[in-house]
């Protein structure tokens, strides 16, 4: 089985916005983010008692963490790649 995980990731980019500009769009707060995305594919063959959708769903906390990640998506591929 072949699970596909596409991992993002964001962080923050400073800038300065001149006085002036803050006179004319008052804001309270300012961010600006990058982001960036990465795709992991995981191959395994799992137990017959292996519950995948709770597996998947483990995978996919244990990549947010991980990569202290925005959002973490997971589906499957065919044996495409083998």
């Amino acid at each position: 089985m072949h699970l596909i995980f596409k991992i993002i990731t964001q962080k923050e980019i400073p800038f300065e916005i001149p006085l002036d500009k803050i006179r004319e769009f008052p804001t309270y707060e300012n961010y600006f983010y990058e982001g960036s995305e990465l795709v992991v594919i995981y191959i395994f063959k799992p137990a017959y008692s292996c519950d995948v959708e709770k597996y998947k769903e483990y995978l996919c906390k244990y990549l947010k963490r991980k990569y202290n990640a925005y959002s973490v998506t997971a589906g499957e591929l065919q044996n495409q790649l083998t």
